[in-house]
């Protein structure tokens, strides 16, 4: 009777053992389904933020290709003729371009260029070091079929000076070399004067051989 009692506790011990492990199994599985639907669910929420993440890239891309202006580094580094001239040359360059298809605005100095003078615009940009470069498109016609609404097409790019220092720069450049009243009036219109603290001298006459003012009034209105 002892032995079969011993053998009955030992069963009994044995089969405990093995309820324990099977609880401890069921549990581990559901610990194990819960982790792998986490992983699952992660799975699927990355290939979602992948997809996400390469549509914005896609569109930034097609962006970059719809608008970007192909400037061709060698060439600007044929322009070199800015190294011939005295700083007072530069002033009268500058002020003939800028009287020839510049502008003054309510906080910005812009100089409008067209396609063919792109290189122009970084060069002279790169070479003073102030301003930057703007694409300019056309607005779609209102009678353009609705399809075509969205088709801008680049017109033509602008120098834009709008930091007060570079328009210090550009002021100091030009000053006493204008040879006409547009660009003055504007000036005082807008309170530069004021602004910047420069006092822009008055228009005059000055020989056109001497400088070449009528060169860069040529590069901005000028044909052959």
């Amino acid at each position: 009777m002892c032995k079969y009692k011993l053998m009955k506790e030992k069963n009994n011990i044995i089969l405990t053992y093995y309820m324990l492990l099977l609880m401890n199994f069921i549990n581990n599985s559901k610990l194990i389904m819960i982790l792998f639907n986490l992983m699952l669910n992660f799975q699927l929420m990355y290939k979602d933020i992948k997809n996400l993440y390469e549509l914005i890239i896609n569109n930034y891309i097609n962006i970059l290709n719809k608008y970007f202006i192909n400037i061709d580094k060698d060439k600007i580094n044929k322009l070199r003729f800015l190294d011939n001239y005295t700083e007072e040359e530069k002033g009268y360059y500058l002020s003939g371009l800028f009287e020839g298809d510049g502008n003054i605005y309510t906080r910005c100095f812009s100089i409008t260029f067209s396609l063919e003078d792109v290189l122009l615009a970084n060069y002279l940009c790169t070479y003073f070091k102030i301003g930057h470069i703007t694409a300019k498109y056309n607005s779609p016609s209102a009678s353009a079929p609705r399809a075509g609404r969205t088709n801008k097409e680049l017109t033509v790019v602008k120098w834009d000076i709008m930091k007060m220092k570079e328009q210090e720069i550009f002021m100091n450049y030009i000053n006493g070399k204008l040879l006409t009243y547009k660009r003055y009036d504007q000036y005082y219109k807008y309170n530069f004067n004021n602004r910047l603290n420069i006092k822009l001298l008055k228009p005059k006459e000055f020989n056109l051989t001497l400088n070449p003012w009528l060169t860069g009034f040529n590069d901005a209105d000028g044909f052959i």
